[in-house]
Protein backbone atom coordinates (compact mmCIF):
# COMPACT_ATOMS: atom_id res chain seq x y z
CA UNK A 1 0.00 0.00 0.00
CA UNK A 2 1.08 3.21 -1.38
CA UNK A 3 1.80 6.12 1.64
CA UNK A 4 -1.14 8.71 2.19
CA UNK A 5 0.10 11.14 0.40
CA UNK A 6 -0.25 13.41 -2.20
CA UNK A 7 1.75 11.96 -5.60
CA UNK A 8 0.74 14.51 -7.74
CA UNK A 9 -2.78 15.79 -10.20
CA UNK A 10 -4.98 12.35 -11.56
CA UNK A 11 -7.13 13.22 -14.18
CA UNK A 12 -9.93 10.10 -14.59
CA UNK A 13 -12.11 9.51 -16.99
CA UNK A 14 -14.86 7.05 -17.47
CA UNK A 15 -18.41 7.15 -18.95
CA UNK A 16 -19.60 5.20 -16.28
CA UNK A 17 -20.09 7.43 -13.38
CA UNK A 18 -20.32 4.81 -10.62
CA UNK A 19 -16.85 3.37 -11.75
CA UNK A 20 -16.01 7.38 -11.52
CA UNK A 21 -16.88 7.91 -8.28
CA UNK A 22 -15.09 4.45 -6.94
CA UNK A 23 -12.08 5.51 -8.38
CA UNK A 24 -12.39 8.91 -6.88
CA UNK A 25 -12.57 7.23 -3.56
CA UNK A 26 -9.90 4.87 -3.85
CA UNK A 27 -7.68 8.13 -4.91
CA UNK A 28 -8.81 11.26 -3.10
CA UNK A 29 -6.20 10.65 -0.34
CA UNK A 30 -3.78 9.85 -2.65
CA UNK A 31 -3.87 12.53 -5.30
CA UNK A 32 -5.18 15.87 -6.59
CA UNK A 33 -8.10 14.57 -8.82
CA UNK A 34 -9.92 16.09 -11.75
CA UNK A 35 -12.65 13.71 -13.18
CA UNK A 36 -14.50 13.88 -16.69
CA UNK A 37 -17.08 11.07 -18.12
CA UNK A 38 -16.31 11.43 -21.74
CA UNK A 39 -13.38 12.45 -23.98
CA UNK A 40 -14.21 15.60 -24.87
CA UNK A 41 -15.20 16.92 -21.47
CA UNK A 42 -11.73 15.48 -20.50
CA UNK A 43 -9.98 17.37 -23.39
CA UNK A 44 -11.77 20.60 -22.09
CA UNK A 45 -10.23 19.90 -18.89
CA UNK A 46 -7.01 20.32 -20.43
CA UNK A 47 -7.04 23.38 -22.70
CA UNK A 48 -8.17 25.11 -19.20
CA UNK A 49 -4.99 24.25 -18.19
CA UNK A 50 -5.08 21.46 -15.46
CA UNK A 51 -2.06 19.73 -16.25
CA UNK A 52 -2.34 15.97 -14.63
CA UNK A 53 0.91 13.68 -13.93
CA UNK A 54 -1.03 10.27 -14.87
CA UNK A 55 -4.29 10.22 -16.54
CA UNK A 56 -6.70 6.80 -16.25
CA UNK A 57 -8.59 6.45 -18.93
CA UNK A 58 -11.17 3.86 -19.79
CA UNK A 59 -11.41 2.79 -23.46
CA UNK A 60 -15.03 2.10 -24.16
CA UNK A 61 -16.54 5.34 -23.78
CA UNK A 62 -19.33 6.97 -26.51
CA UNK A 63 -18.05 9.65 -28.89
CA UNK A 64 -13.76 9.94 -28.46
CA UNK A 65 -12.96 6.25 -27.38
CA UNK A 66 -10.01 6.32 -24.80
CA UNK A 67 -6.79 5.65 -26.87
CA UNK A 68 -8.16 8.57 -29.27
CA UNK A 69 -8.52 10.77 -26.34
CA UNK A 70 -5.41 9.45 -24.71
CA UNK A 71 -3.59 10.47 -27.90
CA UNK A 72 -5.06 13.90 -28.22
CA UNK A 73 -4.07 14.61 -25.05
CA UNK A 74 -0.15 14.64 -26.07
CA UNK A 75 -0.56 18.02 -27.47
CA UNK A 76 -1.64 19.68 -23.36
CA UNK A 77 0.21 17.24 -21.40
CA UNK A 78 3.24 15.26 -23.60
CA UNK A 79 4.98 14.06 -20.16
CA UNK A 80 2.11 12.37 -18.41
CA UNK A 81 1.88 9.02 -18.03
CA UNK A 82 -1.34 7.55 -19.37
CA UNK A 83 -2.99 4.37 -18.08
CA UNK A 84 -6.33 2.74 -20.13
CA UNK A 85 -8.81 0.76 -18.90
CA UNK A 86 -10.27 -2.22 -20.53
CA UNK A 87 -12.78 -5.10 -19.98
CA UNK A 88 -11.31 -6.66 -23.93
CA UNK A 89 -8.79 -8.94 -22.78
CA UNK A 90 -7.68 -10.16 -26.39
CA UNK A 91 -3.71 -9.02 -26.46
CA UNK A 92 -4.02 -8.08 -29.77
CA UNK A 93 -6.78 -5.56 -29.72
CA UNK A 94 -5.06 -4.40 -26.48
CA UNK A 95 -1.75 -4.17 -28.30
CA UNK A 96 -3.80 -1.91 -30.78
CA UNK A 97 -5.22 0.39 -28.14
CA UNK A 98 -1.69 1.26 -26.01
CA UNK A 99 -0.36 2.10 -29.67
CA UNK A 100 -2.72 4.80 -30.69
CA UNK A 101 -3.21 5.92 -26.76
CA UNK A 102 1.14 5.68 -26.03
CA UNK A 103 -0.46 4.04 -23.01
CA UNK A 104 2.19 3.53 -20.22
CA UNK A 105 0.38 1.04 -19.38
CA UNK A 106 -3.06 -1.11 -19.59
CA UNK A 107 -5.66 -2.63 -16.94
CA UNK A 108 -7.86 -5.11 -17.40
CA UNK A 109 -11.44 -4.54 -15.37
CA UNK A 110 -12.31 -5.57 -13.57
CA UNK A 111 -9.52 -4.64 -11.15
CA UNK A 112 -8.50 -5.23 -8.15
CA UNK A 113 -8.47 -1.95 -5.49
CA UNK A 114 -4.66 -2.44 -4.61
CA UNK A 115 -3.10 -3.73 -7.48
CA UNK A 116 -4.52 -0.74 -9.51
CA UNK A 117 -3.56 1.76 -6.73
CA UNK A 118 0.09 0.83 -7.41
CA UNK A 119 0.08 0.73 -10.66
CA UNK A 120 -1.04 4.10 -10.26
CA UNK A 121 2.25 4.98 -8.01
CA UNK A 122 4.05 3.63 -10.33
CA UNK A 123 3.23 5.79 -12.95
CA UNK A 124 3.53 8.89 -10.74
CA UNK A 125 7.17 7.47 -9.30
CA UNK A 126 8.35 7.14 -13.23
CA UNK A 127 6.69 10.52 -13.90
CA UNK A 128 7.96 12.58 -10.52
CA UNK A 129 11.15 11.12 -10.94
CA UNK A 130 11.55 12.27 -14.99
CA UNK A 131 10.51 15.42 -13.98
CA UNK A 132 13.19 15.89 -11.62
CA UNK A 133 15.84 14.63 -13.71
CA UNK A 134 14.44 17.18 -16.47
CA UNK A 135 14.84 20.02 -13.70
CA UNK A 136 17.96 18.99 -13.03
CA UNK A 137 19.31 18.50 -16.27
CA UNK A 138 17.76 22.19 -17.04
CA UNK A 139 19.59 23.32 -13.81
CA UNK A 140 22.50 21.77 -14.52
CA UNK A 141 22.92 23.07 -17.96
CA UNK A 142 22.06 26.46 -17.44
CA UNK A 143 25.11 26.11 -14.87
CA UNK A 144 27.07 24.69 -17.42
CA UNK A 145 26.70 27.15 -19.55
CA UNK A 146 27.37 30.09 -17.38
CA UNK A 147 30.66 29.20 -17.11
CA UNK A 148 31.50 28.05 -20.60
CA UNK A 149 30.61 31.78 -21.59
CA UNK A 150 32.48 32.72 -18.76
CA UNK A 151 35.71 31.07 -19.77
CA UNK A 152 35.29 31.94 -23.47
CA UNK A 153 34.92 35.14 -22.55
CA UNK A 154 37.95 35.18 -20.13
CA UNK A 155 40.40 33.70 -23.32
CA UNK A 156 38.25 35.44 -25.90
CA UNK A 157 40.29 38.26 -26.45
CA UNK A 158 43.72 36.53 -26.54
CA UNK A 159 45.37 34.35 -28.93
CA UNK A 160 44.87 30.82 -28.30
CA UNK A 161 46.85 27.82 -29.52
CA UNK A 162 45.24 25.05 -31.07
CA UNK A 163 45.41 22.74 -27.84
CA UNK A 164 44.20 25.28 -25.48
CA UNK A 165 41.26 26.38 -27.71
CA UNK A 166 40.56 21.86 -28.40
CA UNK A 167 40.94 21.84 -24.51
CA UNK A 168 38.27 24.70 -24.24
CA UNK A 169 35.87 23.16 -26.61
CA UNK A 170 36.20 19.48 -24.82
CA UNK A 171 34.26 21.30 -21.33
CA UNK A 172 30.73 20.50 -22.71
CA UNK A 173 32.01 16.65 -23.35
CA UNK A 174 33.20 16.76 -19.73
CA UNK A 175 30.06 18.12 -18.42
CA UNK A 176 27.85 15.79 -20.05
CA UNK A 177 29.75 12.80 -19.21
CA UNK A 178 31.50 13.72 -16.35
CA UNK A 179 28.68 12.59 -13.86
CA UNK A 180 28.29 8.50 -15.46
CA UNK A 181 29.89 7.05 -12.73
CA UNK A 182 28.48 9.29 -9.72
CA UNK A 183 25.21 8.50 -8.03
CA UNK A 184 24.47 12.34 -8.44
CA UNK A 185 25.54 15.17 -10.54
CA UNK A 186 29.40 15.34 -9.55
CA UNK A 187 30.85 17.96 -11.83
CA UNK A 188 27.98 20.76 -10.38
CA UNK A 189 27.84 19.11 -7.19
CA UNK A 190 31.38 19.95 -7.11
CA UNK A 191 30.68 23.65 -8.47
CA UNK A 192 28.18 24.31 -5.97
CA UNK A 193 30.71 23.13 -2.98
CA UNK A 194 33.60 25.26 -4.35
CA UNK A 195 31.14 28.01 -4.08
CA UNK A 196 30.23 27.75 -0.29
CA UNK A 197 33.57 26.88 0.28
CA UNK A 198 35.06 30.11 -0.83
CA UNK A 199 32.36 32.24 1.27
CA UNK A 200 33.27 30.09 4.31
CA UNK A 201 36.81 31.05 4.17
CA UNK A 202 36.22 34.18 3.22
CA UNK A 203 37.63 34.42 -0.14
CA UNK A 204 37.52 37.73 -2.68
CA UNK A 205 34.96 37.52 -5.02
CA UNK A 206 37.49 37.18 -7.97
CA UNK A 207 39.62 34.27 -5.67
CA UNK A 208 35.75 32.79 -5.36
CA UNK A 209 35.41 32.77 -9.10
CA UNK A 210 38.26 30.94 -9.72
CA UNK A 211 37.79 28.85 -7.53
CA UNK A 212 34.79 27.97 -9.46
CA UNK A 213 35.87 27.86 -12.78
CA UNK A 214 38.89 25.30 -11.41
CA UNK A 215 36.09 23.08 -10.11
CA UNK A 216 34.20 23.73 -13.33
CA UNK A 217 37.65 22.35 -15.77
CA UNK A 218 39.13 19.53 -12.82
CA UNK A 219 38.08 17.01 -14.75
CA UNK A 220 39.44 17.63 -18.11
CA UNK A 221 42.31 15.18 -18.20
CA UNK A 222 39.61 12.26 -17.53
CA UNK A 223 38.28 12.28 -21.06
CA UNK A 224 39.12 9.82 -22.61
CA UNK A 225 40.40 7.86 -19.61
CA UNK A 226 40.21 4.14 -19.07
CA UNK A 227 37.09 3.71 -15.64
CA UNK A 228 39.83 3.33 -13.23
CA UNK A 229 41.15 6.92 -13.74
CA UNK A 230 37.36 7.49 -13.31
CA UNK A 231 37.41 5.86 -10.06
CA UNK A 232 40.64 6.54 -8.91
CA UNK A 233 41.89 9.90 -7.36
CA UNK A 234 45.64 10.06 -8.42
CA UNK A 235 46.72 9.38 -5.04
CA UNK A 236 45.19 5.57 -5.06
CA UNK A 237 46.96 4.49 -8.43
CA UNK A 238 50.56 2.47 -8.43
CA UNK A 239 53.90 4.49 -8.91
CA UNK A 240 53.36 2.82 -12.63
CA UNK A 241 49.66 4.13 -12.66
CA UNK A 242 50.64 6.94 -11.44
CA UNK A 243 53.45 7.73 -14.16
CA UNK A 244 51.02 7.67 -16.82
CA UNK A 245 48.00 9.39 -15.83
CA UNK A 246 50.36 12.06 -14.69
CA UNK A 247 51.36 13.06 -18.03
CA UNK A 248 47.97 13.28 -19.61
CA UNK A 249 46.92 15.59 -16.49
CA UNK A 250 50.30 17.42 -16.68
CA UNK A 251 49.46 17.98 -20.61
CA UNK A 252 46.04 18.55 -19.62
CA UNK A 253 46.54 22.04 -17.95
CA UNK A 254 50.09 22.83 -19.08
CA UNK A 255 48.79 24.81 -22.10
CA UNK A 256 46.21 26.86 -20.49
CA UNK A 257 48.43 28.12 -17.90
CA UNK A 258 49.90 30.07 -21.37
CA UNK A 259 46.99 32.46 -20.88
CA UNK A 260 47.43 34.70 -17.75
CA UNK A 261 43.57 35.32 -17.90
CA UNK A 262 42.81 31.61 -16.48
CA UNK A 263 46.53 30.51 -15.49
CA UNK A 264 45.40 31.09 -12.10
CA UNK A 265 42.22 28.43 -12.70
CA UNK A 266 44.85 25.87 -14.23
CA UNK A 267 47.56 26.26 -11.75
CA UNK A 268 44.72 25.49 -8.86
CA UNK A 269 43.70 22.58 -10.70
CA UNK A 270 47.19 21.20 -11.66
CA UNK A 271 47.99 21.66 -7.89
CA UNK A 272 45.17 20.04 -6.14
CA UNK A 273 46.26 16.72 -5.50
CA UNK A 274 49.53 18.05 -3.80
CA UNK A 275 50.19 17.41 -0.10
CA UNK A 276 51.62 20.13 2.22
CA UNK A 277 54.17 17.12 3.60
CA UNK A 278 55.25 16.92 0.09
CA UNK A 279 54.07 13.54 -0.63
CA UNK A 280 51.74 14.66 -3.27
CA UNK A 281 51.05 14.32 -6.60
CA UNK A 282 52.04 15.20 -9.38
CA UNK A 283 55.48 17.26 -8.14
CA UNK A 284 55.66 16.82 -4.77
CA UNK A 285 54.89 20.16 -3.64
CA UNK A 286 55.16 21.58 -0.08
CA UNK A 287 53.42 24.03 1.92
CA UNK A 288 53.26 27.55 0.46
CA UNK A 289 54.06 26.55 -2.51
CA UNK A 290 50.33 24.90 -2.87
CA UNK A 291 47.67 27.48 -3.24
CA UNK A 292 45.35 28.06 -1.08
CA UNK A 293 42.46 27.32 -4.12
CA UNK A 294 43.68 24.01 -4.52
CA UNK A 295 43.56 22.45 -1.34
CA UNK A 296 39.65 23.90 -1.25
CA UNK A 297 39.19 22.36 -4.61
CA UNK A 298 40.70 18.96 -3.53
CA UNK A 299 38.25 19.03 -0.08
CA UNK A 300 34.90 19.42 -2.46
CA UNK A 301 36.38 16.66 -4.78
CA UNK A 302 37.42 14.55 -2.40
CA UNK A 303 33.96 14.68 -0.50
CA UNK A 304 31.94 14.34 -3.77
CA UNK A 305 34.09 11.34 -4.84
CA UNK A 306 34.62 9.75 -1.29
CA UNK A 307 30.46 9.39 -0.65
CA UNK A 308 28.63 9.63 -4.08
CA UNK A 309 30.95 8.24 -6.70
CA UNK A 310 30.78 5.08 -7.58
CA UNK A 311 33.47 1.92 -5.63
CA UNK A 312 35.77 0.82 -8.65
CA UNK A 313 34.71 -2.73 -6.68
CA UNK A 314 31.02 -2.36 -7.80
CA UNK A 315 31.74 -1.65 -11.76
CA UNK A 316 31.54 -5.10 -12.53
CA UNK A 317 28.47 -5.23 -11.19
CA UNK A 318 27.10 -1.92 -12.59
CA UNK A 319 28.26 -3.94 -15.85
CA UNK A 320 26.63 -6.89 -15.05
CA UNK A 321 23.36 -6.09 -13.97
CA UNK A 322 22.74 -2.56 -15.75
CA UNK A 323 21.86 -0.42 -12.51
CA UNK A 324 23.29 -0.31 -8.90
CA UNK A 325 21.76 1.46 -6.09
CA UNK A 326 23.11 3.47 -3.05
CA UNK A 327 20.61 3.52 -0.08
CA UNK A 328 20.36 6.90 1.96
CA UNK A 329 21.97 4.33 4.93
CA UNK A 330 25.12 3.91 2.83
CA UNK A 331 25.09 7.52 1.54
CA UNK A 332 24.96 8.35 5.51
CA UNK A 333 28.11 6.38 6.21
CA UNK A 334 30.20 7.12 3.09
CA UNK A 335 29.07 10.75 4.40
CA UNK A 336 30.91 10.12 7.71
CA UNK A 337 33.52 8.15 6.82
CA UNK A 338 34.64 10.80 4.26
CA UNK A 339 34.65 13.79 7.04
CA UNK A 340 37.27 11.60 9.01
CA UNK A 341 39.43 10.53 5.81
CA UNK A 342 39.79 14.39 5.49
CA UNK A 343 40.41 15.56 8.73
CA UNK A 344 43.23 12.78 9.60
CA UNK A 345 46.59 13.37 8.99
CA UNK A 346 46.36 17.40 8.97
CA UNK A 347 49.42 19.43 9.07
CA UNK A 348 49.52 23.35 10.09
CA UNK A 349 48.96 24.51 6.85
CA UNK A 350 45.95 22.23 5.92
CA UNK A 351 44.56 23.36 9.18
CA UNK A 352 42.15 26.06 8.64
CA UNK A 353 40.88 25.14 5.03
CA UNK A 354 39.57 21.93 6.30
CA UNK A 355 38.23 23.52 9.50
CA UNK A 356 36.27 25.87 6.86
CA UNK A 357 35.18 22.62 5.18
CA UNK A 358 33.81 20.80 8.62
CA UNK A 359 32.21 24.13 9.92
CA UNK A 360 30.19 24.36 6.71
CA UNK A 361 29.39 20.75 7.23
CA UNK A 362 28.00 21.34 10.67
CA UNK A 363 27.12 24.61 10.84
CA UNK A 364 26.17 26.08 7.09
CA UNK A 365 23.47 25.07 4.69
CA UNK A 366 25.67 24.19 1.50
CA UNK A 367 22.93 21.78 0.09
CA UNK A 368 25.95 19.12 -1.51
CA UNK A 369 27.13 18.94 1.92
CA UNK A 370 23.85 17.43 3.35
CA UNK A 371 23.27 13.51 2.74
CA UNK A 372 20.51 12.77 0.64
CA UNK A 373 17.30 10.86 2.17
CA UNK A 374 16.74 9.84 -1.32
CA UNK A 375 18.03 6.33 -2.74
CA UNK A 376 20.39 6.64 -5.38
CA UNK A 377 20.47 5.14 -8.60
CA UNK A 378 23.53 4.52 -11.50
CA UNK A 379 22.12 2.94 -14.96
CA UNK A 380 24.00 2.75 -17.47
Amino acid sequence: MVEEKKLGKLLIVDDDKIIVKLLSRIFEKYCTLETAHSGEEALEILERGYTPGVILSDQMMPGIQGSEFLNQSIKYVPDAKRIILTGNQDLQNIMEVISVAKAFMYLVKPFDNIALIKNVSNAFEEYNTRKMLTNRIKDYESTIDKYEKRINSLVGDHDMNVETLSIINTLYILAQNDSRYYFRQGLSSICITCRYLAKQFDLSEDESENLVYAAFIQGIQRIGSSDKYHLSDPTDLTLSEQQTYKNHFVASFSSLLDNFNIASVADACLKMWEKPNGKGFPNSLKEDKIPVNSILLNLAVRYENLVYRLELKDLKKLKEEGQIIQTHETTLVRHHAAILELSKNLSYYEQLPVKAFKNLITFGDCPTLKPTEEELVIKL
